[in-house]
Formats: C-alpha cells, sequence, structure tokens
C-alpha cells in the first residue's frame, strides 16, 4: 500500500513539473511574440518658428540639441533626413541648396514656399525668391530618410476658423391641457371623461453652414541653376545625386566613359564605371514650365 502511495505521488509531482514547463513555454512565447524592435532614427530637439522677409512668411527650424542629420549621400552621415512643408496646396519636400549638407545643434535653417515647391537654406533667402505660403494651415516635419520614421514635427500656422450662415430648422414642442367633462348616468353618480386639447410651440434650431473661399495666386519659380553630389559605393558603382535648385522636372547625365549601356536620366542614378580613375560628369537640368535648361560639369575621382 505504501508503495502504490509513493508511485501516486511521484506521478502527480511528475504532471505538475510538467504542467509548469508548459505553462512558461506559452508565457515565454506571448511575451517574445509581443516585443517589436524598434527602427532607430535620428535624435532632434527642434524649435519650429516663423519669420516675415520682405513681407513673405518662411519657416524657421532652430535644432536645440541631439545627432547631426545630413542632407546628401555623405559617407560620414549616420543619419539622413528630409523637411516637409504641408500645405492647403499640397505637401512639398523642401529641396535643400548645394551650400546646406548638414543640420548640427545650434544650427537655423529657413524653408520658403517658390510657388510650386519648397526650399530649405542655411541663411535668411533672397525675398525675390520667396513667395506668400498658400493661406490655411502650415505644418512642417523632419523625417528620417533612411527608415522613413518621422524625427520631429509641428504646426506652425493654424488654420483660420470657418464661417457662414445659419439655416434655421423648427422643431414643433407640443403642449397638452387636460379638459374633464362629467357625465350623469341613471344612478345619480357621475363619470369624469377628460379631453386633452394641445398647442404646438414651434421652436427654431439655427445649424450653421460653413462657407469658405481660398484665393491662391501662381507666383513665377526662382532660377534653374544645376547641381549634384555623388558618393563612391564601391566595384567602381557611384552613386549620383541631383541637387540643383529651381523646381528642375528633367534630368539628363553624362558620365563621361562613352558607355550607352546604363541608364542616364533620373534625379538619383548609379552608374558603374569601366575602370578606376578620373571623368568629367555633366548634369543638364529642364524645367517644363518655361522650357529652361541648365548644366554643370564636375571631375568625378573613382575609387
Amino acid at each position: 500500500m505504501n508503495g502504490e502511495e509513493a508511485l501516486s505521488e511521484l506521478i502527480d509531482e511528475t504532471l505538475m513539473l510538467g504542467l509548469v514547463v508548459v505553462v512558461a513555454g506559452i508565457v515565454g512565447v506571448l511575451v517574445l511574440g509581443m516585443i517589436v524592435p524598434m527602427e532607430k532614427t535620428a535624435y532632434v530637439v527642434p524649435r519650429f518658428g516663423t519669420e516675415v522677409i520682405d513681407g513673405k512668411t518662411v519657416v524657421t527650424v532652430f535644432n536645440r540639441g541631439g545627432d547631426p542629420v545630413y542632407f546628401n549621400t555623405s559617407g560620414a552621415a549616420s543619419y539622413r533626413a528630409a523637411f516637409y512643408l504641408e500645405t492647403s496646396a499640397g505637401s512639398f519636400r523642401a529641396e535643400p541648396v548645394s551650400s546646406l549638407t548638414v543640420f548640427r545643434p545650434g544650427d537655423k535653417i529657413y524653408l520658403f514656399y517658390s510657388g510650386s515647391g519648397a526650399y530649405a537654406v542655411d541663411h535668411p533667402p533672397a525675398g525675390g525668391s520667396v513667395v506668400s505660403l498658400p493661406p490655411g494651415r502650415v505644418a512642417v516635419r523632419i523625417v528620417d530618410v533612411n527608415s522613413g520614421v518621422l524625427i520631429a514635427g509641428e504646426t506652425v500656422i493654424e488654420g483660420p476658423a470657418a464661417t457662414g450662415t445659419g439655416t434655421a430648422t423648427a422643431t414643433p414642442t407640443a403642449t397638452v391641457t387636460a379638459t374633464v367633462t362629467a357625465t350623469p348616468t341613471a344612478n345619480g353618480t357621475s363619470t369624469a371623461t377628460p379631453t386633452a386639447t394641445g398647442t404646438v410651440t414651434p421652436t427654431a434650431t439655427a445649424t450653421p453652414t460653413p462657407t469658405a473661399t481660398v484665393t491662391t495666386t501662381a507666383p513665377p519659380v526662382g532660377p534653374l541653376s544645376a547641381d549634384f553630389t555623388y558618393l563612391n559605393r564601391g566595384s567602381r558603382n557611384v552613386q549620383f545625386t541631383d541637387t540643383s535648385a529651381g523646381a528642375p522636372t528633367a534630368w539628363s547625365w553624362d558620365f563621361g566613359d562613352g558607355d550607352a549601356s546604363q541608364p542616364k536620366t533620373g534625379r538619383t542614378i548609379t552608374h558603374k564605371f569601366p575602370n578606376l580613375g578620373t571623368f568629367s560628369v555633366t548634369l543638364t537640368v529642364t524645367r517644363s514650365s518655361d522650357n529652361t535648361t541648365a548644366s554643370v560639369t564636375k571631375s568625378v575621382t573613382v575609387t
């Protein structure tokens, strides 16, 4: 009998231990399955604001601290970022001028609207190139180019409140008054019969209908000028990125190596050279709105 009790206790303990292992495994799977790796992005503490230049409003961003972010494909760029202006006329990526390559703590940049796009400069822009921002709400965002994660953002100009006229809707309210009429019976008693009479009093409720009028003016775009940066990617592959000003719409590249088999159009393009050395690379940009062109030639060393 003692042997049977000991065997029963051993079986119970084995089952209990197995149950604990199974529960621990389920909990581990649930916990580990809920852990999602976070995308690492730049840390920037900006202060957003606005300034008026020659009567036109521009957006300012001051870097109060954090990681430096770059606007090109420099090999020293730990983080690459882009600025966007969100307006009633659309969302515009602020294209940096060629001199604006990095945004460090203590730096201040200016974002302005040109009528068909947005640009970022590291100094107050010339008044002639600045156009009044579209009416309504204006917001600015800083986005990590590599991960697509939002670094920071803020609304710098709130949209105007809607105005309009009201339309009255009448809602009737019934008021009931009871009148009691006594009717005598044969045995000398009377029976009271209430008679209800109603009075309807309309109540008007105003429902506003907002109306908004937006007037926009499309001013001329600034002058067109060609520029580009490049980055050696290894194995004779070089990545070229257009940094032209003036909102070009078409790009044509001449890599100076006589190879016609590879693509030669596009804003950002990677080209494989036949050998190491220095080549004269020419970029020609075109703006379709006024059919203007601009070109630039640089010596590119393939390492």
